[in-house]
């Protein structure tokens, strides 16, 4: 079914919104004609509309690939240079994307270019993290709302059996 999803959203004709990244080199107009169904084991501008993130981060992914279909695209990134030209190209001011885990509910890169955003509090039971979404008002401007981490809800399955198959997402470090 998901493969039949829009994989990108534009909103107010200037903000850019996808799971994680944009296919470097494509316009937006490119990616309007991707036939339906589509994936992207067969398609590696989806896989970085889906997978790409920030060059700035570096993940550790140790589990297992033949559990895990995403562990084959988590070396896609971008650069803050690729994401301007992609964004001039395009008409564009910025990309807002959810992929990634924010421990303060969201974060901001590439100079304000890249929000992250991440909607769920205490991420798998073990983060402890806030959440949160975002306002775009008439003007343009974008203002996050933030959802506190509260220790009595707990929205996630922590059966051992599904945490094997489906691992936390770990914590992101910035290149030094």
């Amino acid at each position: 079914m998901f493969n039949y999803f829009p994989v990108a959203a534009i909103i107010k004709d200037t903000i850019y919104c996808s799971h994680s990244g944009f296919p470097e080199g494509l316009s937006i107009e490119a990616i309007n004609t991707f036939k339906k169904p589509i994936s992207p084991s067969e398609n590696k501008s989806i896989a970085e509309i889906l997978w790409s993130q920030p060059n700035i981060y570096k993940e550790d992914y140790k589990c297992n690939s033949n559990l895990n279909q995403s562990l084959l695209y988590r070396s896609l990134s971008f650069s803050s240079e690729s994401l301007t030209k992609f964004l001039n190209e395009n008409k564009l001011s910025m990309l807002i994307r959810s992929k990634d885990y924010c421990l303060n509910g969201f974060e901001k890169c590439f100079n304000n270019k890249v929000l992250t955003l991440f909607s769920s509090t205490n991420y798998c039971s073990s983060i402890s993290n806030d959440a949160a979404i975002i306002y775009v008002k008439r003007n343009h401007e974008i203002q996050p709302k933030m959802l506190t981490y509260d220790d009595t809800i707990n929205t996630w399955n922590t059966k051992k059996e599904t945490l094997s198959i489906y691992p936390c997402s770990p914590r992101k470090f910035e290149k030094k």
